[in-house]
């Protein structure tokens, strides 16, 4: 980690050479990268907001709007309960110490999520981080036993 400067507040924060040499790493916050990124916004549709922006959309966090996403991730849920039941118990298990989270098995970044390839054996995980986690379920497809005990895909 190296020292930076918020461009936004002049506060000193610490952050990745490798964000440095992106292009990144120019904020202490969340809260100031929005700043920024309000600032571009601004130039860009000459300091429009709301429903006066080109861009605008509608509004995309209408009490309609949040309904839909409630009721779709409901549907997801129900309609793979696989996966939500492996999943709790993974969360469960590294809350309590009985799994420990590790790095992303492909390229060592430290930030992995836990991928299940048998849904069935919750406890069984590869450590991938977002990108390879990603990549896997573009090239794979994960196993589902059957209540009658036949592997499906």
């Amino acid at each position: 980690m190296v020292k930076a400067i918020c461009i936004v507040c002049d506060s000193e924060f610490k952050t990745k050479p490798s964000e440095i040499k992106k292009g990144w790493g120019k904020h202490c916050s969340k809260h100031c990268a929005n700043i920024t990124n309000g600032k571009r916004c601004a130039a860009k549709y000459g300091g429009f907001h709301g429903e006066n922006n080109p861009a605008w959309k509608g509004g995309a966090d209408t009490q309609e709007a949040k309904m839909r996403r409630n009721e779709s991730a409901k549907k997801w849920k129900a309609d793979n309960k696989e996966t939500v039941r492996a999943q709790a118990k993974t969360r469960t298990a590294i809350k309590y110490g009985r799994l420990k989270k590790m790095p992303c098995e492909a390229c060592g970044e430290k930030n992995a999520e836990a991928h299940h390839c048998d849904y069935n054996e919750p406890m069984e995980v590869m450590w991938l981080c977002r990108r390879h986690h990603s990549e896997w379920h573009t090239n794979n497809k994960p196993i589902y036993v059957s209540k009658s005990g036949h592997h499906q895909h």
